[in-house]
């Protein structure tokens, strides 16, 4: 009995040490489990988009309050509101921008518009749930779908929408309001009334995390996280490219007298300032550049001739047309050289099938823009035999076979953030695109071409928005010499690029006046605006 009693005082003592260390050690031992992110939203859709990208496993809570940080219940607070206490990181910027139908004659939008529209009619608006946050003017008004949905949504009916501008699509508008454009880097120093800065708050050490006496890993990369790339919303104006894309240039015959007796950067005068505050120009080189070759078609533009389009500011040209071998093989290299000398890269011809087939790839802001082109070949005319398309020892252009298009655009699609087709196709004055173009067309975007301009039939045909993609069926003559009905009507496609795809376009209508392209304001804009629309509106 005594003998127990003192195994039972030793063994008391060692049980209790054997007790306080496995808890000492359970206190240490790191929990594994989702960061738990509290946002004061009632969709959890703004956190996920934020953290999609983010390594460690986190779980969103929407509705959430701040008092959840000292309770322990949140790892994180998200939220719109300055109004805490204590010191939080910036997570990111909301910039909200108000959209309609791209062909919506609507122009701009006042915030005083906005909010009585989502007082009285808050059905007719379509927000983002990524934006349902209590410091914008709808707050819990106005019905709330995922962005994608009010993209589709907008872009097939009459209603108002508001998505995240680094969210808004090419077949969406965007409304100034209370005139401020939400898409400039500027637009973050402004006045913009739909625009919030997120701020993220940490709760405060738990006494596991003091007894460690280290730093909480996940704070750590999580800080990282959102001051990096990966965070979507971290800069919401990320790199953006601003492209022009104009229609036919042809510099010869009466366009050449007009030059001549100016000069050639009279010729382009009107529009210079436009294309040249773009950060890439691409047109439709309707003639060869030179002096060298034999006669066998129609145009040949003297050396200077080139001096317009620098002067211009184009840097991409399509040489894949019915006119570009008009003074043969000469003359169609001679223009590569002069081209190339002026640091104008041409695409779509070359000194074989390979060599025409190979993409012009450029880089602009960090964005990789890459470029193919081709023809349709049944329109081809010379007065003799030679063969126009480019063959394995021939030089010559790329027809526009299916075989082609699809394996070249696959390609330069794991090349290029933003892919570009050009195409010289269809009727000749025709207003609407034949089935063939349409085939092509959409063919081009099913590989993955983000943009496609069309050429040739000499006046404007629609746009259309088909998936990812926009395909412009004719931008028209933009240098020519025509007088034929609709020949002297052109359009400027701008579209802003990133890596992402086309965020959106804008057309800015012209005409060819004097044998110069002019662009237009008031009523002759607003009428070509309508023209086109109805031309785009009755594609099928």
């Amino acid at each position: 009995m005594e003998r127990g009693k003192k195994i039972l005082r030793f063994a008391a003592p060692a049980f209790l040490l054997l007790l306080l260390t496995l808890a000492a050690h359970m206190l240490m031992r790191p929990q594994k489990r989702p960061v738990r992110i509290g946002v004061d939203s009632p969709s959890p859709a703004l956190g996920v988009e934020i953290f999609k990208n983010f390594d460690s496993a986190v779980e969103i809570v929407p509705l959430a309050q701040a008092a959840g940080l000292a309770t322990g219940e949140l790892d994180y607070f998200l939220t719109a509101e300055e109004s805490l206490s204590s010191k939080g990181q910036t997570a990111g910027h909301v910039v909200a921008a108000v959209v309609v139908n791209f062909f919506h004659p609507r122009q701009d939008i006042s915030l005083d518009e906005l909010t009585t529209l989502l007082s009285d009619s808050p059905e007719q608006v379509l927000i983002s749930d990524e934006l349902a946050l209590a410091c914008f003017p709808w707050g819990d008004r106005g019905k709330f779908l995922p962005t994608e949905k009010v993209v589709a949504a907008v872009g097939n009916e009459s209603v108002l929408g508001i998505v995240p501008v680094h969210k808004r699509r090419p077949c969406l508008k965007v409304l100034p309001v209370d005139g401020i454009d939400p898409r400039g880097e500027e637009v973050l120093a402004s006045r913009y009334p739909l625009m919030a800065r997120l701020q993220i708050y940490r709760r405060p050490p738990t006494f596991r995390e003091r007894l460690q006496k280290i730093p909480r890993k996940e704070q750590d990369l999580l800080a990282a996280y959102l001051l990096s790339e990966a965070n979507p919303w971290r800069n919401p104006l990320r790199p953006q490219s601003r492209f022009a894309a104009v229609g036919d240039v042809m510099l010869d015959r009466d366009v050449k007298k007009a030059a001549l007796a100016h000069n050639w950067q009279w010729i382009f005068a009107e529009t210079a300032p436009l294309l040249r505050s773009m950060d890439l120009a691409f047109c439709n080189l309707e003639c060869p550049i030179g002096s060298k070759g034999k006669f066998i078609n129609m145009f040949q533009a003297p050396p200077e001739a080139v001096e317009g389009l620098v002067y211009a500011g184009f840097d991409v040209v399509s040489l894949a047309n019915n006119h570009i071998l008009d003074y043969h093989h000469e003359g169609m290299l001679e223009t590569m050289e002069i081209l190339t000398e002026n640091n104008i890269a041409g695409v779509g011809a070359g000194s074989n099938l390979e060599a025409a087939r190979q993409p012009v790839i450029l880089e602009v802001q960090g964005i990789r823009i890459g470029f193919v082109s081709y023809t349709e070949m049944w329109f081809v005319h010379a007065r003799e035999p030679i063969s126009w398309q480019a063959t394995s020892d021939e030089p010559g252009v790329v027809p526009a076979l299916p075989e082609y298009i699809w394996e070249d655009i696959s390609a330069l699609r794991d090349e290029a953030d933003i892919v570009i087709a050009s195409f010289h196709w269809g009727k000749e004055y025709a207003s609407q695109p034949a089935a063939e173009q349409k085939a092509l067309a959409r063919l081009a975007v099913d590989a993955g071409a983000d943009l496609v301009l069309g050429h040739h039939p000499h006046v404007l045909q629609g746009i259309e928005f088909y998936k990812h993609g926009v395909i412009a069926y004719s931008l028209g003559n933009f240098v020519f010499d025509q007088r034929l009905p609709g020949t002297q009507e052109s359009m400027v496609l701008e579209a802003t690029l990133s890596k992402q795809g086309v965020l959106d376009i804008n057309l800015h209508p012209a005409s060819i006046q004097n044998m110069r392209p002019v662009i237009l304001e008031g009523r002759s804009k607003n009428y070509l605006l309508n023209r086109i629309a109805e031309l785009s509106l009755a594609i099928e």
